[in-house]
């Protein structure tokens, strides 16, 4: 296993670099690495009645994997750090999202890092999650033309263009893509930027359903947190966690 391998410990067995992390901390982020896991498996978050299925087998596997990686101290216990490992010098792999490629490109300076295709799982299948977003126009605002103007300008190409070389984010227009990545030209990773981009063929859309904001909090910060760290069972944590998250959903519908 990689991960085991790049994992580095010094002579009383304290980790001076783990091997993998994501989001420069523990496995504990769903989009950077238990969604992405759960899609290659073929599995789902959301079903098609907007119900949570997070008690799936596959998002067992994923769980689990990412409890055995912390377990054996491959990867950080969740809480135990606040700092970006990857950017310390102090995790040799990082799962994260294209957001994070120009921070790093802009700051870290010690050490030459590059960017990888996600791994495929055991079925042969890659895949990632795309948390895009949109342009909204508040309901009682007194200028609803002059922002309806301007989120159309910001949906447009010039927009699209004016953000693709920023390289904060990979902008929607069709085209203005290209820009980004040349944006990485001044960074030498352009290369890596361009792996970003040949990633969104295989890339799932964020799970919709009422009371997301809500649901998500509860199962990142709560029922990943303790499941990951052991205090409760993967199999009776995922399945109070289905439980707690339609409850919400379905409260957000009002039935």
């Amino acid at each position: 296993m990689a991960a085991e391998k790049l994992t580095k410990k010094d002579a009383k067995g304290s980790v001076l670099r783990y091997g993998v992390t994501a989001h420069g901390g523990a496995l504990t982020t769903s989009q950077g690495f238990i969604f992405p896991l759960i899609f290659s498996l073929d599995g789902t978050i959301i079903d098609k009645d907007g119900k949570a299925v997070l008690d799936s087998p596959q998002a067992g596997e994923a769980v689990s994997f990412a409890k055995e990686l912390t377990e054996k101290g491959f990867a950080p216990d969740p809480g135990a750090v606040s700092e970006d490992l990857f950017m310390s010098g102090r995790s040799a792999m990082n799962f994260g999202g294209s957001c994070m490629l120009g921070y790093y490109a802009q700051n870290i300076k010690a050490f030459n890092f590059g960017i990888a295709m996600l791994p495929k799982s055991k079925l042969g299948k890659r895949a990632t999650i795309s948390n895009s977003l949109g342009n909204v126009i508040w309901s009682k605002t007194k200028n609803l033309e002059a922002a309806w103007t301007f989120v159309k300008w910001l949906a447009g190409k010039e927009a699209a263009e004016i953000l693709g070389k920023t390289g904060a984010v990979i902008p929607a227009y069709k085209g203005a893509d290209k820009l980004w990545v040349e944006g990485f030209k001044k960074f030498g990773k352009e290369k890596d930027a361009q792996v970003f981009i040949d990633s969104v063929k295989f890339t799932n859309p964020w799970p919709q359903a009422e009371g997301g904001s809500e649901w998500f909090s509860k199962w990142e910060s709560y029922y990943l947190q303790e499941i990951i760290s052991g205090r409760l069972p993967v199999e009776d944590g995922l399945k109070q966690a289905v439980q707690e998250i339609n409850e919400i959903i379905t409260k957000a519908r009002g039935q």
